[in-house]
């Protein structure tokens, strides 16, 4: 199901339960190009609170790379990102292994080869300009984890812990 077929296709993970029903998951494309996809109910409701609960005392200013014209790559504060924002460390992804486990059923591609969970909090009227969510080498040649060829190839589980359309932000 990962080619999407077509916007509005809606394939089943039968290999995928979700937490809350468990019934296999859907995913159902929403855009061609990029490929974007959404699978409602892949986390529960406890799931939820606790990435919460966990992510709020760490909760900080998000930032952005800051390249100079010799490709360093340190992080500021920049207007393009006006989030709060925290990555939560690997002893507590290990410790939420259920999620992680569908995490890796639905890619394919172990955890080894991902980052932590970045948990990101916007209120009304904040922003994050669009953007590659990857790192071009051209760019950002100082990068050690880019020379031994590690780069962001896949975003997954952009999850959305309010309904926030429902809320008029």
């Amino acid at each position: 199901f990962w080619p999407g077929l077509y916007v509005g296709h809606v394939a089943r993970a039968a290999h995928i339960l979700s937490p809350t029903s468990g019934k296999p998951l859907e995913v159902e494309t929403l855009a061609l190009e990029p490929r974007l996809f959404v699978i409602r109910h892949f986390v529960s409701l406890a799931e939820a609170d606790r990435i919460i609960s966990t992510a709020n005392s760490s909760l900080a200013r998000s930032q952005v790379l800051d390249t100079d014209g010799e490709g360093s790559s340190e992080s500021a504060v920049s207007s393009v990102r006006t989030s709060s924002q925290t990555w939560l460390g690997w002893w507590w992804w290990n410790a939420m292994g259920s999620v992680r486990t569908r995490v890796e059923a639905l890619t394919t591609i172990s955890d080894q080869n991902g980052e932590r969970l970045q948990v990101i909090r916007y209120t009304k009227a904040q922003h994050y300009h669009a953007h590659h969510d990857y790192f071009d080498p051209d760019i950002h040649i100082h990068r050690k984890d880019l020379a031994r060829g590690r780069n962001r190839m896949i975003t997954v589980c952009l999850l959305y812990t309010s309904d926030a359309a429902d809320e008029g932000l």
